[in-house]
């Protein structure tokens, strides 16, 4: 079960990449300035907070955002976004990452045909580690083939999740940090896969993600369910040309429920969030996360500017 969460990232970008007019251009009406976050541990009855933490800078010129500072709980910078246009459309993003231990690097390129994304790259360094493929219908993408390697950082992310953290949903991305330090061991070394993404559209949200999975010789099927709220999504359309957002989300609305089943292990996992919010856009979101059944919150707060 534990791969499924680390292709769903792939599945994030092509719904980020989805519009009726020319893929790749951001061009925001709301614009994120700061995120974040903290969490909450029930422990014998004891409940217990951490500390508000930023984590989070959006640097914008204008309308156009160039660059996302990442900080860590001390307050230090932790790594930084960085965005290069083509005419306002998206080529490149940037993404490098520092610890006391190590410093690491990672970039995307974006390829076009005509007005709609054709394919990604994904470097680690100046070495090519994954490729993304993607298939329209009616104008949004309707499927997506992944081939790629297993290269990890020393927290566990994979490279491919470093190059596209910057345009997951969070609620993606708070599961699939947890699920990648799981499936290191497990296929450390083991080469290639190739997933295949089928995607299931109700409007301008991605109801369902039925995906293929070819590693090492072995053949899985899975996927993933989605309900939402009827509110705008922040982190939608990050290269959208429409009246969206800023930052990276595959849905047009929030998240309220995502449900991962694996038919061969007879296995699920529901995630579910509880939102804040302002008007039309969410303020907070808190994830109630699976692995701890109730007994585990996390919390992100967004600030507008």
């Amino acid at each position: 079960m534990k791969k499924a969460f680390l292709f769903l990232a792939f599945a994030c970008i092509a719904m980020l990449f989805s519009s009726c007019n020319k893929e790749g251009v951001f061009n925001p009406k709301k614009k994120i300035n700061k995120i974040y976050t903290y969490s909450t541990y029930t422990i014998d009855g004891t409940t217990t907070s951490s500390n508000k933490v930023l984590s989070e800078i959006w640097n914008w010129n204008k309308n156009i955002l160039e660059r996302i500072d990442h900080y860590d709980s001390d307050g230090g910078i932790s790594g930084v976004t960085t965005y290069t246009y083509d005419k306002k459309r998206v080529v490149r993003i940037d993404e490098s990452y520092q610890s006391m231990f190590s410093n690491y690097s990672t970039h995307t390129e974006f390829i076009y045909d005509g007005k709609y994304l054709s394919e990604a790259k994904i470097y680690d360094g100046n070495d090519l580690e994954a490729t993304l493929k993607f298939t329209h219908q009616n104008g949004k993408i309707s499927q997506i083939v992944f081939i790629g390697e297993e290269v990890y950082d020393e927290n566990g992310k994979s490279i491919r999740t470093r190059a596209l953290q910057h345009i997951l949903p969070p609620q993606i991305c708070q599961t699939l940090q947890q699920i990648e330090k799981k499936k290191q061991t497990k296929n450390a070394g083991k080469g290639s896969e190739t997933t295949t993404m089928t995607l299931t559209w109700n409007k301008d949200n991605i109801t369902k993600i039925a995906c293929v999975d070819e590693f090492f010789g072995e053949r899985q099927e899975y996927s993933m369910e989605a309900e939402y709220d009827n509110y705008n999504n922040p982190f939608y359309g990050l290269f959208d040309t429409e009246t969206f957002y800023g930052g990276g989300n595959l849905c047009k609305n929030n998240i309220v429920k995502q449900t991962w089943i694996f038919p061969d292990e007879g296995d699920h996992s529901t995630d579910t969030y509880q939102y804040t919010y302002e008007g039309r856009y969410p303020v907070s979101c808190t994830h109630t996360d699976p692995f701890y059944d109730d007994t585990h919150t996390s919390t992100t707060e967004y600030e507008y500017k």
